[in-house]
């Protein structure tokens, strides 16, 4: 009977043993790729970054940063094609934006008939250390562009807290 005991519990710890081996490579694999779809859920608009980069009309310029030290890392930029009406933002290193706030993108545009800038989009988190790529997606025509922001700006709307924290100027 003794021996039938210990083959039990030897059973069981094989098990359990078992179980952790396959939850902890289940977890190691799922953190991968999970690390693997961050990195890359962004691909198509990669390649479509890369497709409108390679057109002639396409302007470009990478961030300048402005003094904010949360922005010092920042590093990216974005091209726009008007006759395409499409853009592509590309960051990398952009802190999530505090509790409270959202980044605004805003595309002025020197034939822009109103003066007002145009929203380009709007993100609600950052890129941390990925690589990052946001589609451009103006709530208005954009025929010539001379300047984008990224703005942080409040969800309560109040415009005394908006700061500029990132600019392309092509």
């Amino acid at each position: 009977m003794e021996v039938q005991g210990w083959l039990s519990w030897l059973k069981g710890l094989l098990i359990l043993l078992l179980l952790l081996a396959v939850a902890w490579f289940g977890l190691r694999w799922m953190d991968i790729r999970a690390e693997d779809w961050v990195m890359g859920k962004n691909l198509p608009l990669q390649t479509r970054y890369e497709e409108l980069n390679a057109q002639e009309d396409t302007v470009h310029g990478s961030w300048l940063r402005t003094l904010n030290p949360l922005m010092k890392d920042v590093q990216g930029g974005l091209i726009w094609n008007s006759s395409e009406q499409e853009g592509v933002m590309h960051l990398v290193g952009l802190p999530d934006p505090k509790i409270g706030f959202q980044y605004h993108l805003w595309i002025h545009d020197s034939r822009g008939s109103s003066g007002v800038p145009v929203s380009g989009g709007v993100l609600s988190e950052g890129s941390g250390k990925y690589e990052q790529f946001v589609m451009i997606e103006p709530k208005a025509h954009v025929t010539e562009p001379f300047k984008f922001e990224l703005m942080l700006e409040p969800l309560s709307g109040k415009p005394e807290e908006i700061q500029v924290m990132l600019m392309v100027q092509p």
